[in-house]
């Protein structure tokens, strides 16, 4: 008899596990999406590693996600006197540049009569000695063999399994945003212009009109200056005239007159808070966690995205391998667990090298920026110079 597994969540780590598990014979999945609109129409820009996106279109190449490929990143510092951006960095990386709703829709494709949209789940009921079922806003309980909570960081999920668990705010946040661009390039770079607590990061992506410049700019935040923020805000995402005003005079002090014209110029403006924080394993009791229900990174490292891919592909593997579900489960979070834990820990130290605790940029070079960063990195590898998905693990235990 085939394994009944539920995903709680829709959004794309739950997409790419329903893709993978409904390959698999031993196994029917169900997937339950609080959401009655359209996911994909979120146009933002996210990385991922070229494996990952060359492994994700080829098992699904009918439907093929674009992207942009990035051989290169480039750091620059501004020049006050000319502003001008003055390169201080490059180096050589393998990414690609990719729309996130572009990649929605791509692995939400052909999943039908597993995706069940508009379908909340309310409570997750969990034991020892007991195999987990799930309450629906609709009143209907079911039992699983094992329920994956792949619901973001509000993840009901996390919140069932863990009670306790909460959020450390990281002292900055991200204002984000989009600008058009009438002829769509073959290939993008990754650009960081950095400044003294902050930095911006900007890179193409493709847009179904052409292409999208996309950029998030870091800058220090108080705890106290957040709270006040917020409530201008009136906890709306999008940039209100107040907010966008203080965005434009962070990028007229910080940024060359290049870039300052793309942020001011730039449509969708909204923000992020940046938060750091980890769920003390990523199963228990037959519900497991992944992506942003399992940990909140820092985004310095790789996008949520990535890791959530990463995760559902080394679960599926992990249970099309392993004779029974409950073996599949404790292998999978063994081998997780500590991986998890390391990378919350360098996605918090780099954050803090880049933003909070960052270098006298004018000072950098080709030749200090290797050192700084290879020291930073304290011997592993950023997520795009991994060569492989599998085989390396991300290479992250390199």
């Amino acid at each position: 008899m085939a394994y009944q597994i539920a995903i709680v969540g829709g959004s794309i780590t739950g997409c790419m596990l329903a893709q993978l598990l409904k390959r698999n014979p031993q196994v029917h999945v169900s997937l339950f999406e609080r959401s009655s609109s359209v996911l994909g129409s979120r146009g933002v820009g996210i990385t991922l590693p070229l494996p990952i996106i060359e492994k994700v279109n080829n098992l699904l190449p009918d439907n093929p996600c674009s992207f942009y490929p990035a051989h290169k990143r480039f750091f620059y510092r501004n020049e006050v006197q000319q502003n001008d951006a003055i390169e201080i960095w490059q180096q050589t990386i393998s990414a690609a540049a990719i729309n996130w709703g572009m990649l929605y829709r791509t692995l939400r494709h052909d999943l039908d009569g597993i995706y069940h949209t508009d379908t909340e789940v309310l409570h997750i009921d969990h034991g020892t000695d007991k195999l987990p079922s799930i309450a629906l806003a609709h009143g209907s309980k079911k039992t699983f063999d094992l329920v994956v909570c792949a619901d973001g960081y509000d993840s009901l999920g996390r919140k069932t399994l863990y009670p306790d668990y909460s959020f450390n705010y990281a002292g900055y946040i991200g204002w984000r945003g989009t600008l058009a661009l009438p002829k769509p390039p073959t290939v993008t770079s990754l650009e960081y212009h950095c400044f003294d607590k902050g930095h911006l990061v900007s890179y193409t992506i493709p847009h179904q009109n052409g292409a999208l410049i996309n950029w998030v700019l870091y800058s220090h935040m108080s705890h106290e200056d957040l709270a006040l923020f917020k409530q201008m805000q009136k906890s709306s995402k999008q940039l209100n005239k107040d907010a966008t005003e203080q965005l434009f005079s962070i990028a007229d002090h910080h940024l060359s007159k290049e870039m300052k014209g793309i942020v001011r110029r730039s449509s969708s403006l909204f923000y992020q808070t940046i938060y750091d924080g980890i769920a003390p394993s990523v199963s228990k009791d037959r519900v497991v966690l992944l992506g942003d229900a399992a940990k909140i990174l820092r985004p310095h490292l790789g996008s949520g995205a990535a890791e959530g891919i990463r995760q559902a592909f080394e679960l599926a593997d992990t249970i099309s391998k392993t004779p029974d579900l409950a073996s599949a489960i404790s292998t999978w979070t063994s081998a997780e667990d500590p991986q998890s834990q390391h990378m919350a820990k360098l996605a918090s130290h780099v954050g803090n090298a880049l933003v909070t605790q960052a270098p006298d940029w004018s000072q950098m070079n080709q030749e200090r920026m290797t050192n700084w960063w290879g020291s930073l990195m304290m011997g592993k590898l950023q997520y795009f110079t991994a060569p492989s998905l599998t085989e390396n693990r991300m290479a992250w235990q390199k």
